[in-house]
């Protein structure tokens, strides 16, 4: 049985809006800020192994979207635009005891001046078991490739395996 569609969980094109014609991930984060009146600080770092691959860390005053140092462009874009769907769909946070602990091993290693106490919501990207998971992950989606897709018409790239996928 199909779960019925909400405007919260629909999403994959209602914010496309949002991306921007250069196809800039930075761009499509400052427009996110921007729409949701609070800033928003990306932050390479090195993760472990068992570490997810993204982490949204929601402070009083502003967000913080964590994800691995070692990130190349598309996959940092994909692990950023999962993140912002997750912000964009209005999700409610969930810490459990793995990812308190990754929160606080994040915040003492690669930001320091966040207190752990103070993360008032995060999510992680870490498997997609749930609905919230899997509606991220589609806008997520929805938004790397309209972002590849702008960046490509800005620049003049052609991506001729997207093309025929498109």
């Amino acid at each position: 049985m199909r779960r019925p569609r909400t405007p919260r969980s629909s999403g994959r094109t209602e914010f496309t809006h949002l991306v921007p014609a250069s196809g800039d991930l930075a761009d499509l984060v400052d427009a996110v800020a921007a729409m949701r009146s609070r800033p928003i600080t990306l932050m390479p770092v090195e993760l472990a192994g068992d570490a997810p691959s993204g982490l949204w860390i929601a402070t009083q005053a502003q967000d913080y979207i964590a994800y691995p140092a070692n990130a190349d462009a598309p996959w940092r874009s994909g692990i950023v635009c999962h993140e912002l769907a997750h912000m964009l769909l209005e999700h409610a946070p969930r810490p459990g005891t793995a990812e308190l602990t990754a929160l606080t091993a994040l915040t003492a290693h690669a930001a320091p001046s966040i207190d752990p106490a103070v993360a008032a919501r995060f999510l992680q990207r870490h498997g997609y078991g749930d609905a919230a998971e899997v509606d991220a992950e589609r806008l997520g989606t929805t938004l790397a490739a309209a972002l590849g897709a702008a960046h490509r018409s800005a620049h003049g790239d052609r991506d001729r395996v997207f093309d025929r996928m498109t």
